[in-house]
């Protein structure tokens, strides 16, 4: 046999002493880390852990590990430590032992956590390991990553990079001490209540980092143990504890693994200090454990586990991933070639559902789950509503970027899609309703009008430069000179100027063209008030239409020096009958801001344009309104 046979063996027979001195609960939380077994950096996959968990498990280990074996003949002979080097370290604060042993390892034996982690996966998928590790014959091995190839160039390449790595570290070296009070916790019966729940909560927030900063593929396989779903406060519940015991069954024989083969590398090199070996352990299982694929006993503990908590109703939001024209509600892989005659919308697949779009990229996307049917939507709000009905096979299925999923239990599902901006003129925006119900014929509840509204002209107003905050007024029969006397404005700056000495005091800009004067004010609302509107239409006629962030908005009509009307859209009961019929058509919710313009272009003859406000924008002349503060935004 080859060395690695040779000690194969012998961690063997060691693995089941070690995996029963490992509590349960760490043991647990282990085996819920994310990791990637391509990455070689130890130190990173300790720090994802967390702190709390390192400490636990070094109390429970660090009397036991002189039993280990002391050496690993023919696997580490290569590594040599950093001659002549002198460094410092600076600790404080509360940081985790085995973090500040391994950034000192890293920075004298460079090399020595990639051997120890190249050799633990070599070593998981070893027929001696087998039965104490519970991996299955013929799981393929995870490729070595590029630090791990076994040439002297490489190695000395390796060598180079993690001493440049362990340089920065200690840099940039975090304070490091032990926790007072670390105890030994050789039994789950000694457990405390308030670390293990310490213990979960730093593990959640790893985790949380991890999936914020891990790329996902287009239409990844949804698995309940990959979806992590804000975690409920820790139950005491059967299922939770068959879940807990499942977990440690898998995690268990690995750490364990891990820390024999640590002991034995670091032993021969002479630095086999508890911290390091605990630290170096399971920074390696947090990278490699992830990887493998889980007992059967643990997936099922862990959907019993899901099913058990999973309740109604259920909101999530997120960015959806969109591949090949559409995203997916899906439990399983799906088609890429999805056939949308039917509806323009969304179409049924293996799997799940695909909801077309027209962004490339991705989209916004609510999922609401409900145990019953949801309202009626408010088809105002949309441009296409569509329901489908399908049957879903496991259940949890999951829109790739958005973080909940639908019930984790098979049974037939109703979805409503809801869409709009597919046409551009506003924001792509995407909400899906699932309830359960039987299964039921496709219902298209809407579909994007192909007749234009009659403020289409104005729609453009929501992907311009002004579309969260601007006061927009139309004046008539007056010069421009006498409209920038009304709004009490001073000599022209330029917008430069008038940013950069005046701060956050307003201003107006004015457009003279086809008889009329457009004022544009970013972010105010002087020509909202009712004194300055009915100073702007002494000769003639003035309307404005006022909105900003805030979700507020005004409509004003002036003529003759007199106010006719202003008022909050679409609020006034007693309007005079003209106005009331100039605004018979336009009343709604959605696109207020460009139906509030559509209504000043007709009483004023004139509305704004996509080149009046570029030619604005070109003439760089902007005149200070004095006496007034802009409102907060």
């Amino acid at each position: 046999m080859g060395e690695i046979d040779d000690f194969a063996v012998i961690a063997a027979r060691h693995v089941p002493a070690v995996a029963a001195r490992i509590p349960r609960t760490p043991a647990a939380l282990v085996a819920g880390l994310p990791g990637d077994p391509g990455v070689v950096d130890v130190a990173d996959g300790l720090r994802h852990a967390g702190g709390l968990l390192a400490e636990r498990l070094l109390g429970a280990l660090e009397l036991h590990l002189d039993d280990l074996p002391g050496a690993a003949p023919g696997l580490v002979e290569d590594l040599r430590p950093v001659e002549h080097a002198t460094f410092t370290t600076l600790s404080g604060g509360a940081t985790s032992e085995t973090q500040g042993a391994l950034t000192v390892l890293d920075a004298t034996h460079p090399g020595a956590t990639a051997r120890v982690h190249d050799l633990v996966r070599r070593l998981t998928h070893h027929p001696a390991l087998a039965e104490v590790l519970g991996v299955p014959p013929g799981t393929p091995v995870a490729p070595p990553a590029a630090e791990t190839t076994r040439t002297a160039e490489t190695t000395r390449t390796a060598q180079a990079a993690h001493a440049a790595l362990a340089e920065h570290r200690l840099r940039h070296l975090p304070g490091r001490g032990t926790p007072a009070g670390r105890a030994v916790h050789p039994s789950d019966a000694a457990e405390d209540p308030a670390h293990r729940a310490a213990l979960e909560a730093n593990l959640r927030a790893a985790r949380a980092r991890s999936a914020a900063a891990t790329p996902q593929p287009a239409h990844p396989r949804p698995r309940a143990i990959r979806y992590a779903q804000p975690a409920p406060p820790i139950a005491d519940t059967p299922e939770t504890r068959a879940e807990t015991a499942a977990a440690a069954r898998h995690a268990a024989p690995h750490l364990a693994l891990a820390v024999i083969t640590a002991h034995a590398v670091l032993h021969h090199l002479g630095v086999a200090t508890p911290a390091a070996v605990v630290g170096t352990a399971l920074g390696v299982t947090a990278r490699l454990l992830p990887a493998l694929p889980p007992p059967a006993d643990y997936t099922e503990a862990v959907l019993a586990r899901r099913r058990a908590e999973y309740l109604f109703p259920r909101y999530a939001s997120g960015h959806a991933r969109v591949h090949d024209g559409h995203f997916t509600l899906a439990e399983g892989p799906t088609p890429g070639n999805v056939d949308f005659s039917a509806n323009g919308l969304v179409a049924v697949v293996d799997n799940g559902i695909a909801v077309r779009t027209t962004d490339v990229a991705g989209v916004p996307v609510r999922l609401t789950t409900t145990e019953t049917a949801p309202p009626p939507p408010d088809l105002e709000w949309w441009d296409d509503v569509v329901e489908v009905s399908w049957h879903a096979r496991r259940g949890d299925a999951a829109i790739p970027g958005v973080s909940d999923t639908t019930p984790p239990w098979p049974g037939d599902l109703r979805v409503r899609v809801h869409a709009r901006g597919r046409d551009g003129n506003d924001t792509e925006w995407y909400e899906l309703a699932v309830w359960p119900a039987p299964p039921a014929p496709e219902r298209v509840l809407k579909t994007a009008d192909t007749a234009e509204p009659p403020y289409a002209a104005h729609r453009w107003i929501n992907r311009s430069a002004l579309s969260e905050a601007a006061c927009v007024t139309v004046v008539t029969g007056s010069t421009r000179d006498e409209v920038l006397r009304a709004f009490g404005a001073t000599a022209p700056a330029s917008r430069r100027d008038v940013d950069h000495g005046h701060g956050t005091a307003p201003w107006v800009a004015v457009h003279e063209t086809d008889g009329a004067v457009l004022a544009i004010e970013p972010d105010g609302c002087r020509g909202a008030d009712r004194d300055v509107l009915a100073a702007l239409s002494a000769h003639g006629r003035a309307a404005s239409m006022f909105w900003n962030v805030d979700a507020l908005t005004g409509l004003g009509f002036a003529e003759r020096g007199r106010v006719v009307a202003a008022f909050e859209p679409w609020c006034a009961d007693d309007l005079p009958a003209d106005i009331a019929r100039l605004l018979d058509d336009l009343v709604g919710s959605r696109h207020k801001v460009a139906r509030g313009l559509t209504a000043v272009a007709r009483y004023t003859g004139r509305g704004i344009t996509p080149d009046d406000l570029a030619a604005v924008e070109r003439a760089d002349e902007v005149h200070l309104i004095t006496g007034q503060d802009r409102p907060g935004r």
